[in-house]
Formats: C-alpha cells, sequence, structure tokens
C-alpha cells in the first residue's frame, strides 16, 4: 500500500492523463460517429475524426502543471461549457435551406481548422481547467488567446442552425457564457506570470481579431 501511495505521488498527473484520456474516449466516440465515418468518407466527418484523435494524444502526453486552479466554482464551469455540447437537443433537423446547409458545412469546417491548428499550437501545454504549464504565444496564439474555445463555440453553432428551437438558442447562449468566464479565470490564473502579462498587451483580443 505504502509503496502504490508513493506511486501515485510521483506520478499523480500521468494518472491523472490517463484517466482523463479513458472516459473522454466515450466522448469522442460517441461525437465522432466513428461506427459511420469509414462508410461514407466524408471529409468534414474524417478531418473532425483527426481532430479528436490530435486531442486524444495530446490529453495523454501532456506535460505536469506547474500552477492549477483550485477554484470549484471554476472547475464547474469549465465542466458545463467543455459538455455542453451533451444538452442540445438533436432528434429532428428543422432546416432544410441550401444555404444554411452550406454555411453549416463552413462553419463546421473552420471549427475542426481552428480546432487542429489550436491543437498543434498548445501541444504538450493543452488543458482543461485552468493551469499553468508552459505559456504558449506562437501559431494561432499570436493572432487571438483562447482559439481553442473559439473552435469550440464554432463546433456548436451548427447544431444550433440545424436543430433549430428556442432551447437550444438559450443553452448555446449559456455555453458562450460559460467559455468567456473559462477564458478569464484562465487568464487570471496566467497573469501570475509576467510572461503572460507581456502577452495580454500583444495580443488584445480573446476570441474574435479586431472583435473581442
Amino acid at each position: 500500500m505504502k509503496k502504490i501511495k508513493q506511486f501515485l505521488f510521483k506520478y499523480h498527473q500521468l494518472v491523472i492523463n490517463i484517466l482523463l484520456f479513458i472516459c473522454l474516449v466515450h466522448y469522442v466516440y460517441k461525437e465522432t460517429h466513428i461506427y459511420e465515418l469509414f462508410k461514407k468518407l466524408d471529409i468534414i466527418d474524417v478531418t473532425f475524426f483527426l481532430h479528436n484523435i490530435i486531442f486524444l494524444t495530446v490529453i495523454l502526453i501532456r506535460k505536469e502543471y506547474i500552477n492549477i486552479d483550485k477554484d470549484w466554482r471554476h472547475w464547474v464551469v469549465v465542466i458545463l461549457s467543455f459538455f455542453s455540447n451533451l444538452f442540445f437537443i438533436k432528434r429532428k433537423e428543422y432546416i432544410h435551406i441550401p444555404l444554411v446547409i452550406k454555411t453549416v458545412g463552413y462553419i463546421n469546417a473552420l471549427s475542426i481548422i481552428v480546432g487542429i491548428l489550436a491543437l498543434i499550437s498548445l501541444g504538450r501545454s493543452f488543458g482543461i481547467v485552468p493551469a499553468v504549464r508552459e505559456i504558449k504565444t506562437d501559431g494561432l496564439y499570436k493572432i487571438i488567446r483562447h482559439p481553442m474555445y473559439l473552435s469550440d463555440i464554432l463546433f456548436k453553432t451548427p447544431i444550433v442552425l440545424k436543430y433549430f428551437n428556442l432551447y437550444n438558442v438559450l443553452i448555446y447562449t449559456i455555453s458562450v457564457f460559460m467559455y468567456v468566464l473559462r477564458a478569464r479565470y484562465e487568464e487570471q490564473l496566467l497573469a501570475t506570470y509576467n510572461s503572460y502579462k507581456d502577452y495580454l498587451q500583444k495580443v488584445k483580443f480573446r476570441f474574435i481579431p479586431f472583435i473581442y
């Protein structure tokens, strides 16, 4: 028992990464529809599958954190934003307008591209709850401060367009608000480091260049 405790103390972040990976595999499987993926070989679905492979990989190999946000309220915000996709009602597609269908496809493609580039930019510094592993300022982070969150918001936008109803609009609005809060909590923690304070002066916008 003592050896187990020593092992968990020494490698607790690795254990957390493995457990998180196992938990997220099912979530990713459900969101990717992998059981249908190779039947039709739709380019967006295949690219999204690649995105999720990269996502799961960085979960496994990410660096140990130097500092982490321990406020449970911030963790609740993170969980609600991260898993908000599960709260949408997707029983019936309400929109059949060709222009809207094309728009949905373009937004999906953009969200996946931004997501892949953001994951590559973050690399082993990827995290879910606010934590400090390494201050990343290259790649997409030269343009906006939270490209990963932008990708998540973009990914949820087509759901509202395809399954349009007041409930989904409400869930989407709450989800976006949660991402805004999540970004602020993360910045509060990172801003305790001078290198991130300098970064804040250089990159002014959180999600959308020249807007916000």
